[in-house]
């Protein structure tokens, strides 16, 4: 007897929870598309290449596990997007000859905050382009590492507005294509100094010194009324002249997990 009613409880409880799913997916049918703030996690693996003549005249690359978090805001005419990240890599010469062991330990920081604004669709609105501007803050920070134990700090931090095109490719309702592309309007540029040889470098310049090309290509999914999922490849690529020629590349791919909230 006690083995129906346990068997009937349990058939009662799956049947429950089975309805409240249909219910739920019901409910956010609706809603689903009108979600506007996304809350993100990703990380994945960059690869560095660095050459800092004030350093040295070769060339290191590595690479390192990137951790970001982001917010971003989908609005009807607009997008709203605030991203920090972290980078911890360990760089080596490019060459096999080099003097001791020598490589370095390089801190990659980025801050931004952008805002684009649609101006035209394609494609019967499969396509949509924005146009707009990003506030960019990023640090490259190095130490490079000699033997007995003899280090010395290099790096850079440049702070720019950079004018910015961003296009969204809508694939079906669960799937979309989202390219950024940017480059510095104006940029203020600090440099430490070099054992009293180079002084502390400060310059308020534009993209006829400062050159800087940055292109973010993603994939995005939508897992649930409230997941998403996308991958990223990030590339970025600058250099500047003063007080000596620095060029620094990066290729970055990552996953992004997309926490969706708010509707109309």
């Amino acid at each position: 007897m006690n083995i129906v009613v346990k068997t009937s409880l349990m058939k009662r409880i799956f049947f429950i929870i089975l309805l409240n799913i249909i219910f739920f997916n019901y409910a956010f049918a609706e809603t689903f598309k009108l979600k506007k703030h996304h809350i993100g996690i990703s990380s994945g693996l960059s690869f560095y290449k660095v050459k800092d003549e004030i350093a040295s005249p070769m060339a290191y690359n590595g690479s390192g596990i990137p951790i970001q978090l982001s917010y971003r805001y989908r609005g009807i005419k607009n997008r709203h997007n605030i991203c920090l990240s972290y980078t911890k890599s360990k760089l080596s010469p490019s060459t096999s000859f080099s003097y001791g062991q020598h490589n370095i330990e390089h801190y990659h920081i980025n801050l931004k905050y952008g805002y684009h604004r649609f101006f035209t669709s394609l494609l019967k609105n499969k396509v949509k382009l924005f146009l707009g501007g990003i506030w960019n803050t990023n640090a490259s920070l190095r130490k490079h590492l000699y033997d007995r134990n003899q280090s010395e700090p290099f790096g850079d931090v440049v702070s720019s507005l950079d004018l910015s095109f961003l296009s969204e490719f809508k694939m079906g309702e669960k799937n979309r294509i989202i390219d950024e592309i940017s480059i510095p309007i104006i940029a203020f540029v600090l440099r430490p100094g070099y054992s009293g040889k180079f002084p502390l470098t400060t310059d308020l310049t534009s993209i006829h010194r400062f050159i800087r090309f940055k292109n973010q290509l993603s994939y995005e999914r939508s897992l649930s009324p409230f997941f998403n999922i996308r991958f990223k490849y990030n590339f970025i690529y600058y250099q500047y002249p003063n007080p000596q020629k620095i060029k620094l590349g990066m290729d970055h791919f990552s996953i992004e997990i997309l926490y969706k909230f708010g509707g109309k």
